[in-house]
C-alpha cells in the first residue's frame, strides 16, 4: 500500500511538469509568432508612411497599405484577437479600421504626435498584437499584447 501512494504521488508531479513544459513552449511560440508580426505591421507603417484611417478599400492612396496587411495576414494564419484600449485604432485583418469598441480587432495602432519640423508634421505609432496562453487539453486561459513602435514618420499619410 505504501508503494502504490509513493507512486500515485510521483505520477502527479510528473503530470505537473509535463503541464508546466507545455504551457511554456505554447506562450513562448505565440509571444514569438506576436513579435514577429508586431514587427511586420511596423515595417508595412514605416514603407507606406503611417496609417491608412479611411475605410473605403477603393482609396488608391490607402489600397497598398489593406493589400499589404491582408497578404501578410494570409501569410501567417494569424487568428488571434483581442479589445484595444481607449485612444487605439483598431484594425482587422482585411487592413481596414474598425470603430466598434466591443468588437475583436486583429491588431491596434496609436499616432503619437512628435511634434512638428520646419515644413512637416512627425508622428510615430505605436502598434499593438495580442497573443494568448493556450494549453492543448485546457483551452485558451489568458490574453497578452505584444507593443512597439515606429521611428518617426515625417507627413504621415492620416
Amino acid at each position: 500500500m505504501k508503494e502504490s501512494i509513493g507512486g500515485f504521488s510521483l505520477f502527479n508531479i510528473v503530470i505537473v511538469f509535463v503541464l508546466l513544459f507545455t504551457g511554456y513552449v505554447s506562450i513562448s511560440i505565440n509571444y514569438s509568432k506576436a513579435y514577429n508580426i508586431k514587427n511586420e505591421i511596423i515595417n508595412i507603417i514605416k514603407n507606406q508612411n503611417g496609417i491608412c484611417t479611411s475605410n473605403d478599400p477603393t482609396n488608391v492612396v490607402c489600397y497598398n497599405f489593406y493589400v499589404q496587411i491582408q497578404d501578410y495576414f494570409k501569410e501567417v494564419n494569424y487568428q488571434n484577437s483581442g479589445k484595444c484600449e481607449d485612444g487605439w485604432i483598431g484594425f482587422g485583418r482585411d487592413g481596414l479600421r474598425i470603430d466598434d469598441p466591443n468588437k475583436n480587432v486583429a491588431f491596434c495602432v496609436k499616432s503619437i504626435s512628435a511634434g512638428n519640423s520646419e515644413f512637416n508634421n512627425v508622428v510615430y505609432y505605436q502598434v499593438e498584437v495580442f497573443y494568448r496562453f493556450d494549453l492543448p487539453i485546457i483551452g485558451q486561459l489568458f490574453r497578452f499584447s505584444v507593443k512597439g513602435e515606429t521611428p518617426k514618420i515625417y507627413s504621415p499619410n492620416e
